[in-house]
């Protein structure tokens, strides 16, 4: 996963960009983002030994 998108995603500073602008790069990069958070996602559910209710994720996108 790119840092850029990690940044944005735990919601931390990223570096040489203004946060005027984080928002609308979250915008344009939505879909990656979503796609980053479900396989994050995913890998936790997993290592918790939980089943992640498919169609769920992405029914709220």
């Amino acid at each position: 996963m790119p840092d850029i998108l990690s940044s944005i995603l735990l919601g931390h500073a990223v570096p040489g960009i203004s946060g005027r602008y984080i928002g609308e790069l979250a915008m344009l990069r939505s879909t990656e983002l979503r796609e980053a958070q479900e396989k994050i996602s995913a890998h936790v559910f997993k290592l918790l030994g939980l089943k992640l209710p498919r169609g769920k994720m992405r029914a709220a996108g």
